[in-house]
Parts: structure tokens; sequence; C-alpha cells
């Protein structure tokens, strides 16, 4: 059986596989999007956006880079791919340098926040921690170097996401410090698979309040995870209708190729960016091969409310003069996407601002991303029947 290593893929590569397939509770909350998704409904962005800002940012001689993998948004910083910048977009400094030394990172797998310490997983298993200001603060080696996600608990405790691409993982979470692991949670599976592929992104945690929350790509359910009793529950179930996820599938596949054309043409291509005040927010991609067409939607689920709104943001036409003009507005339109759209791709950590990136009219190698920066409204509109 061979193991192939998929790298990128539609929007950096966020395929994600489901842990288990406990039975919903009574009290997970029901995002329903059956009829939405399908057909969403394009809605201006400042219907739902209390502002919307685009920041350019800042290209040196010495420093250049051609997309943004992981972006984190502060109150006065952003920390993109282990680089500062101020809200202006000028670059302040790299947190780390890269290399072998005890110091140096050799390939960042993952970069966490928790109590103002940067938290980087390397290739090599071991996390390494650096302030703001880029001093280095220590490091512990992980149980394994093969977590797909990895978040900060404090105090030097951890908690590890582990895939199950190969169908036969014992383990889907890891909660652990310096001395021991502490607890796991495991999958209730194992099939053997015809063929096998994972990426970086396969699981996303995201800290929400008092919560922890994850999400993975071929499942319909965000979990909240205990981190004292080292356990997760389902949390939210989101309904897609005739769309819903299979968990099994991407094990049925005889190849590489039969799985990459296949499997998100039968499900919803589901990126979880997170949790604010007031929303769980996702996008998805729908694909008809039929009528060779790709929607790309965002939904806001309201929690107060207990609405959900599948829609796709228009940027207004004074917006997208700032965004950038293309001569090609179709040019992303290979992943679903149209210039004049808003694709939020990163949710800031106080959950008040979602985020979008592109290269400033989709073709200039000169310069570093330009960023869209939407601060949502307390409440979303109201359903269109």
């Amino acid at each position: 059986m061979k193991k192939k290593h998929l790298l990128g893929g539609i929007l950096y590569g966020l395929l994600m596989v489901a842990c288990t397939t406990e039975k919903q509770q009574a009290d997970v909350e029901e995002i329903n999007i059956s009829r939405q998704i399908v057909h969403p409904r394009e809605v201006p962005l400042r219907d739902f956006a209390e502002s919307v800002e685009f920041v350019q940012l800042e290209t040196t001689d010495s420093f250049l880079m051609k997309g943004i993998y992981k972006l984190n948004m502060f109150e006065n910083y952003f920390l993109i791919d282990g680089n500062l910048f101020d809200l202006s977009g000028k670059f302040i400094r790299k947190i780390f340098r890269e290399g072998p030394g005890p110091e140096e990172i050799a390939m960042a797998i993952n970069v966490s926040i928790k109590d103002n310490q940067i938290h980087i997983l390397d290739r090599s298993g071991i996390i390494k921690r650096f302030s703001f200001e880029g001093q280095f603060l220590g490091q512990l080696k992980a149980p394994t170097n093969t977590y797909f996600d990895l978040s900060p608990l404090g105090n030097e405790h951890y908690v590890g996401f582990k895939s199950n691409f190969t169908g036969d993982e014992k383990t889907c979470l890891e909660f652990f410090n310096k001395d021991s692991i502490l607890g796991t949670v495991p999958y209730t599976f194992s099939v053997k698979p015809l063929e096998t592929m994972f990426c970086p992104g396969e699981g996303h945690f995201f800290a929400a309040k008092d919560e922890l929350l994850l999400k993975r790509k071929t499942n319909d359910t965000i979990y909240q995870v205990n981190a004292e009793q080292y356990t997760m529950k389902p949390a939210y179930h989101i309904d897609y209708g005739r769309l819903a996820s299979d968990e099994m599938l991407r094990y049925s596949y005889k190849s590489m190729e039969e799985l990459q054309q296949n499997l998100f043409v039968k499900m919803p291509f589901t990126n979880f960016l997170g949790e604010s005040n007031n929303y769980i927010v996702f996008t998805q991609i729908v694909t008809n091969m039929a009528k060779r067409q790709m929607t790309t939607s965002t939904t806001l689920y309201n929690r107060t409310t207990k609405e959900a709104n599948c829609v796709i943001l228009k940027f207004s036409e004074d917006d997208f003069k700032y965004w950038g003009t293309n001569p090609d507005e179709n040019l992303g339109s290979k992943v679903g996407v149209s210039y004049k759209d808003f694709l939020p791709t990163f949710i800031s950590e106080d959950g008040q601002y979602l985020i979008a990136w592109r290269q400033r009219d989709g073709m200039d190698d000169d310069l570093n991303p330009t960023l869209a920066i939407v601060k949502l409204k307390e409440q979303t509109i109201p359903n269109k029947k």
C-alpha cells in the first residue's frame, strides 16, 4: 500500500479527517444549511461588515512572501508564518531563524499562541517557544512529531491532533506536558484503506472564550475539547442535507487520482475558521461535475439567534477598487472564487475580524500579499426565504 504525501491543494490544502463516529447528543447545536449550500445567495459584504480595510504587507529587498499559510491577528500585530507585522502592514521582524540549530526552526509544522508566547512545532517533534521580540524561551520534545495540529493549553501543557489517514491510527487526541502523556482520546474505528493521503491542516483547533473546539474536513461535527478531563464531545452538527459528509469515503478509492478527483465532489470541501463572539464561521466549496461548476460560500452561524446564513459575500465597487482589479476577473475560478467575492481564510484572535489575502492584481510577483480585514457586525441579517 502506497503512502503519498499530498502538499498544497485548494486554498493551501485544508483537508481534515474525522476522529470518531459518536452519536449526536441532545445538547448538540444544529447548523442547518441543507437548502442554502446548493444555491447560496449573493449578498453585499457590508450587510455583515461593520468595516472593511485593506492592508498591503510591506515588501523589502530581502523579504518576499509568495503566499500565506498561517496568520494570527492580535490587537497590535499580525503574525504571518513566523513574521511579525504591525496593523499597517509594516514588517517588524522575523520571530525565529531557519536552520538546524538549537534555537532555530528547521521546518515549522504548526505555529500557535498562548500566554503571550509563540509555540512552534518543528518537524523533528520539538516544540520551541519564542517571545514576540524573537527571544528563545525554551523547548520540549513532543511524544510524536506527526501531529497535524497542536494547541498550547498553558503552563507547558499541550494537546495534539493525530490524523487517521492510514486507517489504523489508535489515538486521535494526545494531551501531554514535558514529562508525560496525560490523557488520550482514541479513534473508534479501524479500516484498511485502498489508498492513503494526507496534507497539512487535517485537523484544526480553535480556542474560543472558555472552550477549545476541533474540526476536521470529512466530518460534519465540530467538537468541544475538555483540556481538564482529557475528553471531547460533539458541540455542533452541520446539516449539509444531501451533501452530508461521509468520513469513510476517503478510504474507499483505489488510487490517489480517484480519491483527489472524487472525494469532495460527493461532499463539501469545508474550511473551519473558528468562533467569534457571535458567530461560528466556516467556508465551503461545492462541486457540480455535471455543470463543471464550483460554488464557494461562507457560513456565519449566529449563536444567539441560532440562525445560519450561507452566502457569497460580494465586495462593493469601491471596496473592490482597493482590493485591486485584474484584467481577468475570473482568474480565481480554478478554486471557485471570483476576485469580487470576499472569501475569508482566517479569523482574528478576538473573533471580531475575518481576513482574506491575495497577491495584488493576482499576478504581481514583486509585492507581498494584500490583506482584506473585515470587522463583523454584532448581528447578522435575517434569512431571505
